[in-house]
């Protein structure tokens, strides 16, 4: 069995022109007799009938050749709310931290080296966007407060501690 090139229709080997639309196919190319019966013609477009599906058996395989994929249900978010006026509080990620939360993080954080630990867990892991912006600014003013005290004991170790301890002393003192 071969298809027409025109439309696509499934045409008897030996047809020489398409029973659906009437374009020459590949046996087209040979010498149609000048005789045709119309036993012949009915014959064949009665063969042609039996061959064409029905449209739902064409939807039928449309989906199995092209299946519609599910949509996947995808956990939402509750929506970001702005009206503070009437006590409506944005949930989840976006909810406020109290004041004791803000507190207590902030006496944490100011623990020598503990803080420093506490504050990169909590920059990286907390759920609470507003708790891990507050660590992310903890770590960066520890890496500040670190690079000042190793900036002065580098200077330090270099002209002496005397020296540097004096002209501190000598600052502060005209600070006041």
């Amino acid at each position: 069995m071969t298809y027409c090139p025109q439309c696509g229709y499934a045409v008897r080997e030996g047809v020489a022109i398409c029973p659906s639309c009437g374009t020459k196919t590949l046996y087209g190319d040979t010498p149609i007799k000048e005789e045709i019966k119309e036993e012949s013609v009915a014959q064949v477009l009665a063969e042609a009938e039996k061959d064409i599906p029905s449209p739902a058996a064409e939807t039928e395989k449309e989906k199995e050749a092209f299946p519609i994929p599910e949509p996947v249900s995808q956990k939402e978010e509750a929506p970001v709310k702005t009206s503070y006026g009437d006590n409506i509080l944005p949930t989840g990620r976006y909810a406020p931290v109290s004041t004791g939360g803000y507190l207590l993080n902030q006496l944490v954080f100011m623990i020598p080296v503990f803080g420093l630990i506490a504050a990169i867990i909590m920059a990286c892991a907390s759920k609470k966007l507003n708790r891990r912006r507050h660590a992310l600014s903890a770590v960066i003013l520890h890496i500040i407060f670190l690079v000042l005290v190793g900036g002065v004991v580098g200077i330090s170790a270099v002209f002496g501690f005397s020296a540097v301890t004096a002209a501190i002393t000598e600052w502060i003192k005209a600070l006041v």
